[in-house]
């Protein structure tokens, strides 16, 4: 068997991934029969599997940085050659690059590769449909509006076809836009938990409708307004329901990262917690949010805050979370309910759910 086939199908036979995880290992699977740049980036890619350390977290090396380089260097040989009629199989490889980078929690590269990616399918007309998950998942990353739109009105998900949601969408251009953009969050967490009641693990992992309506919901989220760079800006201060909208709307993109992980099938790290590490405590620090009328979702707040942050920042939330429960009467249990009762945690939250309960009471 010639050496080529031989690395390739070591590579399309790794452990069972997700569906989107699989497909994308199989274009640059089949790209790389062809395509010098497909075939560095999948030498580069088995040179990081987590099956080949161990089951540790995937680390660059100077082998899988010199098959990524070489792979550079053809995409942009092609590219200068091809000049603005860019070939579907760059665009497949460019994909593939910017995948890479999220496995190696690179955003610089990330972000370049994404902006070329834009670039070039501009230039081959628009995109009916493109994989959004390299997109949504670095863009959560880096808390931004995504590169690329869906492909279909994220708001007509099937599981997101409820009249009280749409009159929610509609108060983003009332009097109160922070207000409804809570609920607005809250609703898209608690379609998840219906989605997903009663359904395996192994069936959830194959979920289409899931991806479906969890694609949307980040798209939607990362589409909401933001205020956190005014959080602690003494010339223009964020009012209480400002603060809290914000507060809000960044747990729920550091609860979202569990399920995204899940989908992905990566039970390795967790980029999107790494990165937008310290934003939420710098914000409740301010100490500028009301939670009445909100306290439930306080605990939400803090338990995934805790759940995400690490070092000092964790003990502080943890500290928080502690004190609210004690004040509130409220044992391990009925925070556990609470969580359960908002949205989806079991399988995708389990285990630093279980850390918590360790971390935050004896009882």
């Amino acid at each position: 068997m010639p050496a080529r086939t031989s690395k390739m199908l070591h590579f399309l036979a790794a452990a069972p991934e997700s569906p989107v995880c699989a497909l994308m290992r199989e274009l640059c699977f089949t790209l790389a029969f062809v395509d010098d740049s497909a075939l560095h980036l999948v030498l580069a890619r088995l040179e990081i599997d987590p099956e080949r350390n161990g089951g540790q977290r995937s680390r660059e090396n100077q082998y899988s940085l010199s098959h990524y380089n070489e792979s550079i260097g053809v995409v942009k040989s092609r590219i200068e050659s091809a000049g603005l009629a860019v070939h579907e199989a760059i665009v497949g490889v460019v994909v593939n690059l910017a995948s890479y980078d999220l496995f190696t929690d690179n955003f610089t590269r990330w972000k370049m590769h994404m902006l070329g990616l834009q670039k070039m399918i501009h230039y081959r007309g628009g995109i009916n449909s493109l994989d959004s998950r390299t997109d949504l998942v670095g863009s959560m990353a880096v808390d931004q509006t995504p590169y690329f739109s869906l492909d279909s009105d994220p708001t007509k998900a099937r599981h997101l076809q409820d009249s009280a949601f749409k009159e929610s969408l509609r108060g983003l251009q009332s009097n109160d836009p922070d207000s409804a953009g809570i609920t607005v969050l809250l609703k898209m967490l608690l379609s998840l938990s219906k989605l997903v009641a009663g359904k395996s693990e192994l069936g959830l992992s194959q979920d289409l409708a899931l991806m479906e309506t969890l694609h949307s919901i980040i798209y939607i989220t990362l589409t909401l307004p933001r205020h956190h760079d005014r959080a602690i800006d003494d010339e223009d201060p964020l009012t209480p329901i400002q603060a809290t909208y914000e507060a809000v709307r960044l747990a729920v993109i550091l609860y979202l990262s569990g399920p995204v992980m899940f989908v992905a099938g990566n039970k390795f790290s967790n980029p999107v917690a790494s990165h937008l590490g310290e934003k939420l405590p710098k914000l409740l620090k301010a100490d500028i949010i009301d939670w009445t009328g909100f306290e439930w979702v306080e605990l939400f707040v803090l338990a995934f805050g805790a759940m995400t942050e690490v070092g000092c920042e964790r003990q502080w939330i943890i500290a928080q979370l502690n004190r609210t429960m004690l004040e509130r009467g409220l044992r391990w249990n009925d925070l556990v309910e609470n969580l359960r009762s908002m949205t989806w945690i079991d399988i995708v939250w389990s285990a630093k759910l279980d850390e918590l309960g360790i971390a935050i009471c004896p009882w």
